[in-house]
């Protein structure tokens, strides 16, 4: 386990067959990888089929945008640059999703211009060349426009 990725290369992920990112602070996580340049490590190593597996903050920054999590993370660290990893297409992430968090939701998708992939506690999705699948025991939420569409287990979000 890495607590310091300052420094780290993608020749020294080589050695793991997948990389997890824990939660947290989003603005804080993604600071750090940015501040270190392990973004650019996590990007590399993806497009050469790493795996990577975020839970919570680390699942966020690999979506598009961050400020998903603005109603639970406070930004301390003052980041004013809110890309992640873009490893979800063009969807942002937003974790421990509940449905009264519709309307705040909604307000991201008007004011980002950007679709959600919500995903509730118990559900996640898997990337791969394949697409966007939903995995878990509860389906995940896909905001479009004014759209949300629910997406079930094994499905596939388009």
């Amino acid at each position: 386990m890495w607590t310091n990725v300052k420094d780290k290369s993608i020749q020294d992920l080589d050695d793991f067959s997948a990389v997890y990112i824990g939660g947290g602070n989003t603005f804080s996580l993604l600071k750090k990888f940015i501040d270190t340049a392990f973004i650019e490590v996590l990007k590399g190593y993806t497009e050469n089929d790493g795996i990577v597996y975020g839970g919570s903050a680390g699942a966020i920054i690999l979506g598009k945008h961050i400020t998903t999590c603005s109603h639970m993370d406070p930004n301390h660290v003052g980041l004013n640059k809110f890309n992640g990893l873009e490893l979800v297409k063009e969807y942002s992430i937003w974790c421990h999703y509940k449905h009264e968090n519709d309307p705040l939701i909604k307000k991201y998708v008007k004011e980002y211009k950007a679709p959600v992939i919500s995903l509730p506690e118990e559900t996640g999705i898997l990337v791969s060349h394949t697409g966007i699948q939903v995995i878990g025991t509860k389906p995940a939420y896909v905001y479009q426009g004014e759209r949300k569409t629910v997406i079930y287990h094994d499905h596939f979000i388009k």
